[in-house]
């Protein structure tokens, strides 16, 4: 099952709640491109993702390839938190650690309460 998502904009922030799981590195790459295209649509900058109903199934090496296509598609500009299930941890703070030293402002998180704060701080 592909990965599946709805969204809304409050304001100048993007929530996007997410379920299904990555069907491989392709699925993955077009999924984060739509949500970047949301953002940018709209002059979007910060947002909290929501996939705590994802399943993720890449290797660790299509996980980096995934951060390094975020990177590029986002110079730089925003803010934005991802949250996960606990059960991902390994994978989604590997991800993480890619985007923030490439330069990007986001962090994960395991609950919605404190992304939405610290994308809003």
């Amino acid at each position: 099952m592909a990965i599946t998502f709805e969204y809304k904009i409050v304001d100048d922030l993007l929530l996007v709640e997410s379920n299904g799981c990555d069907d491989g590195i392709n699925e993955a790459l077009n999924y984060n491109l739509s949500i970047i295209n949301i953002a940018r649509e709209n002059n979007i900058t910060k947002a909290v993702i929501d996939e705590r109903k994802v399943e993720y199934r890449l290797s660790t090496f299509d996980t980096f390839k995934l951060a390094e296509f975020v990177v590029e598609q986002i110079p730089g500009a925003g803010k934005f938190a991802l949250v996960f299930d606990k059960k991902y941890s390994d994978d989604i703070t590997f991800w993480e650690t890619v985007i923030v030293n490439c330069g990007l402002t986001a962090r994960v998180f395991d609950n919605p309460e404190s992304a939405l704060k610290w994308v809003n701080s």
